[in-house]
């Protein structure tokens, strides 16, 4: 499959993957017309249509012996569906992969706290704030980063991310939070690509591709792949790296950060300056 865009609209989708207090949040963007036209007619024969027929893909599923009984599956299907996914991940040139982990001792011990959403209403919410809220903030800075670099000509980025997650219940400031974070930073030049926040089913192709994505990025981290599914790993990364953009050759363009104590402090504190102002 070519990498070529329509120009106009991206979508980011992305996901998490958790086990043993080792957190992976992040996925991939495409334009809109590569996901549609590209991508998901290529997942859903090679993958999904293959013996036996599912409505989606999710990795930690079909490593389950009891849910593939559940669908009539062999483990060579298995292995089968999953190699698919590889190649079609491999063979899609113009996936933007973005990955970020932490821990979670470290994240609880240094960032962990209360925080207030929607202020402005009558009845703001006391909510706790989770790995995946700020990782989901780093993986949108830096997408819509790439995008602008590699696709220039590119007008709005939708982020997609599956339904029934903790973040998708207060995440609907999404859009102006980064309207008005991305000037602060630095970025302004950003705000015109923000474009709209969307949870999902996992029925929609994008975050599945995010959840195979971050399966294997964990267990990576972790030391736990296997042969076959190092070779996967291996593969959806096109050569074990991400290369930057500025690179003329080598592996897939992307980026993948591991989250330490300081950037974990760097951030605290920057909520922390914030209440206090909004306090003042």
């Amino acid at each position: 499959m070519t990498a070529r865009s329509d120009g106009t609209k991206f979508i980011s989708a992305v996901d998490e993957s958790e086990k043993n207090g080792l957190f992976v949040y992040g996925g991939f963007s495409a334009s809109r017309s590569f996901w549609e036209k590209d991508f998901a007619p290529a997942w859903t024969e090679f993958v999904l249509d293959t013996p036996p027929r599912l409505t989606h893909l999710h990795v930690a599923d079909l490593y389950r012996p009891e849910w593939r009984a559940s669908q009539g599956m062999s483990e060579t299907q298995m292995r089968r569906k999953l190699d698919e996914a590889a190649r079609v991940i491999r063979s899609s040139g113009q996936l933007l992969p973005v990955v970020f982990s932490l821990t979670r001792e470290e994240f609880d011990l240094i960032l962990r706290q209360q925080v207030t959403f929607y202020p402005d209403r009558k009845q703001p919410q006391e909510k706790s704030l989770d790995p995946d809220y700020i990782c989901f903030y780093l993986c949108a800075l830096e997408q819509l980063q790439r995008i602008k670099n590699e696709y220039p000509s590119t007008e709005r980025v939708d982020f997609w991310v599956e339904e029934n997650r903790p973040i998708t219940s207060h995440m609907l400031p999404f859009k102006n939070d980064l309207h008005t974070h991305l000037p602060s930073l630095g970025l302004g030049h950003l705000v015109p690509l923000v474009g709209k926040y969307t949870s999902v089913t996992k029925d929609r192709i994008p975050v599945q591709a995010a959840d195979y994505l971050c399966w294997h990025e964990r267990h990576q981290l972790a030391g736990t792949l296997g042969r076959e599914e190092a070779r996967r790993y291996w593969h959806i990364i096109d050569g074990g790296v991400f290369r930057r953009a500025t690179q003329s050759q080598g592996s897939r363009t992307g980026y993948k950060y591991e989250i330490k104590a300081d950037l974990l402090g760097s951030i605290a504190g920057a909520l922390a300056k914030r209440v206090a102002e909004a306090s003042s």
